[in-house]
């Protein structure tokens, strides 16, 4: 996102795009071999990788899921 200090020195058309985000992720994974897409957000324009090797559950015990409408 543009914010913070960064606003002092980059442009938002510095920003990446979501679809560039999604294929340097893809890409990633492809070459790690062991990641999968676990989430992502386009309005704050993040791809979140799961490492299949060392699985952490996604959501923390003892809080409720969030209702994803």
């Amino acid at each position: 996102m543009h914010i913070g200090m960064s606003t002092q020195r980059l442009e938002r058309s510095d920003m990446l795009e979501m679809d560039e985000i999604r294929g340097y992720s893809d890409l990633m994974r492809n070459s790690l071999g062991t990641f999968s897409n676990m989430d992502e957000s386009e309005i704050s324009r993040i791809v979140v990788l799961q490492n299949l090797k060392r699985y952490t559950e996604r959501w923390i015990e003892g809080y409720e899921k969030p209702i994803i409408h």
